[in-house]
């Protein structure tokens, strides 16, 4: 890993353990020390401060506390939830109905619920990713890139029309894929022969983190 990245993720620790230390912890801090920072660092999701937006009233004067909209386009991408210090995940997770609420105002495929430390990451209506710390989520923090990372999230916008996840396969191939189910991921075909991959997604990673390698 990036000693750069390792240095970051070590600093949002430390403000982390202060924050629990704390007798002033709130939401609003955890949002300027941690989850803030998380979204727009270049070496995690890479959102530009623009783009990463708070409190703005929708339907209904509904208020999320971020949106992610990118520059250029008027549609929100993901839609985060901030909540205080929680007990556990499971605590954390009794305000999911409240992001599934702003998810669909917005019509939104992603959505984050966090306190700061524990994170859970929705794709349209179910749980697709539970870090239960930061250090969970600094080790698995390419799952986190894949989904709502900036550059690879914008490259599927750019190329295929959606903030979703995409498999990309050879149309050559296509009839080989007839019979497989990638679950809620969509699959597209390229005219490409040489056009293997999942669209931005690492050759190495492990199938059972709902990212697949098509050959």
């Amino acid at each position: 890993m990036d000693l750069q990245l390792i240095a970051f993720f070590d600093e949002l620790q430390r403000r982390l353990d202060k924050l629990n230390e704390s007798d002033t912890d709130n939401e609003a801090m955890r949002h300027d020390l941690i989850v803030r920072p998380l979204l727009t660092h270049p070496l995690t999701l890479g959102w530009g401060e623009t783009e990463v937006q708070s409190q703005q009233t929708i339907l209904d004067r509904k208020r999320p506390d971020i949106i992610i909209v990118p520059d250029d386009y008027n549609q929100a991408v993901a839609v985060i939830e901030e909540k205080k210090k929680q007990r556990n995940i499971n605590s954390l997770k009794k305000h999911l109905c409240q992001l599934l609420n702003y998810q669909g105002l917005l019509d939104s495929v992603w959505g984050l619920l966090t306190d700061g430390e524990r994170w859970i990451l929705q794709k349209n209506l179910e749980p697709f990713h539970t870090f239960h710390s930061l250090v969970e989520l600094k080790n698995n923090l390419v799952d986190l890139q894949l989904c709502i990372g900036r550059n690879i999230l914008m490259e599927r916008l750019k190329n295929h029309g959606t903030a979703d996840l995409v498999i990309v396969g050879s149309i050559l191939r296509k009839a080989s894929f007839e019979n497989i189910s990638f679950g809620s991921i969509s699959m597209t075909f390229s005219p490409d022969s040489s056009f293997k991959l999942n669209v931005g997604w690492p050759e190495d990673l492990d199938p059972w983190h709902k990212s697949y390698r098509v050959k």
